[in-house]
């Protein structure tokens, strides 16, 4: 298993689990310590005799890709409470605009079947209103109807005018404010994505280069390397047909 395969949270708990065994004072963490700074891991490593210590501190710049993968993570999750809440306020404030103009379009088609005014021979037929352009275009279509001052002498006498109107009007804008915000959420939130999906992939490069060193470093050590959050079951030396016991207080003193 390597970091790059992992979930999100499982990335995120290894890498917990490897920085808070870091921070401790354990006998673990010592053996960790010495065995990463054996390779370089920060400018305090003295090398093992093959190389020294490259003087870059590798603990801290995954310690700042960890955070900045951490805060990703976070934002990425809170832009998709907003879009979904965003969408939520969406459909219903599309679903006011479609209740009221099905049932204001009916109240007409029912006055145009018993009247003779020639006026409203005009009314137009609603389209698909379950869809955006469907509801957009049909109310657009009898705002206008609605609107013209013939049909409105017309509709008076059944107390239809501009307060319907006007209603009509309100429910709209109020449907493209929504659909505004929405819009504006799914933007950020896909960039939100992309950010933290670079985050991610950051993190877990570093983290497979020392994982691999950990890995080599403590093939002796599981227990360290559970600490230290590294999946997948290391195996210890056999001695005799045996598995060798694990042996943390010798190995702090090596590296």
């Amino acid at each position: 298993m390597i970091p790059a395969n992992l979930t999100a949270s499982k990335l995120i708990s290894c890498g917990g689990s490897w920085f808070t065994l870091l921070a401790s004072t354990t006998p673990e963490a010592t053996v960790a310590w010495a065995a990463l700074n054996s390779r370089g891991y920060t400018s305090k490593g003295k090398g093992d005799g093959k190389g020294e210590a490259t003087g870059k501190d590798h603990h801290a710049e995954g310690k700042a890709l960890y955070d900045a993968f951490l805060a990703s993570a976070s934002q990425r999750s809170g832009a998709g409470v907003v879009r979904k809440t965003g969408k939520q306020t969406a459909d219903g404030q599309a679903g006011a605009l479609r209740t009221w103009l099905r049932a204001s379009h009916a109240e007409v088609i029912a006055i145009k079947r018993g009247a003779t005014n020639p006026a409203l021979a005009g009314l137009p037929t609603l389209g698909e209103v379950t869809t955006t352009s469907g509801l957009l275009l049909s109310t657009q279509d009898f705002l206008a109807f609605l609107s013209d001052k013939g049909v409105q002498a017309a509709l008076a006498p059944y107390h239809i005018g501009a307060a319907e109107v006007a209603e009509g009007k309100q429910l709209l804008a109020a449907w493209e404010k929504a659909r505004g915000t929405l819009s504006a959420a799914r933007g950020s939130e896909t960039n939100i994505q992309r950010s933290n999906i670079g985050a991610r992939e950051a993190f877990a490069e570093w983290l497979g280069t020392w994982w691999g060193i950990a890995r080599v470093r403590l093939a002796d050590q599981p227990g360290v390397l559970e600490a230290l959050g590294v999946a997948g079951k290391a195996r210890r030396k056999k001695r005799n047909g045996e598995l060798a016991p694990q042996n943390v207080a010798g190995k702090v003193g090596e590296g």
